[in-house]
């Protein structure tokens, strides 16, 4: 059994702002999704990558949303 209940395992993306706290709980969603046997897909700056793959998950970056290189404080 793929842990989902005995259901075809299904797709999700998770489109994932890098702001104020909400990686980690939705990483974390991701995670528990992809040990249910789905596959998961993160949408997410290009900072967040190295995290969602460690869930896991496939990754992909914004490409026409701004984002950030890096995690230092912001101006």
């Amino acid at each position: 059994m793929n842990g989902s209940g005995g259901r075809s395992p299904a797709r999700f993306l998770l489109a994932v702002i890098d702001a104020g706290g909400t990686v980690p709980p939705a990483l974390s969603l991701a995670a528990e999704l992809v040990n249910r046997g789905h596959q998961v897909r993160v949408l997410a700056d290009p900072t967040i990558e190295k995290s969602a793959q460690s869930a896991g998950c496939a990754f992909s970056a914004w490409h026409e949303a701004p984002h950030f290189n890096s995690r230092s404080r912001q101006p």
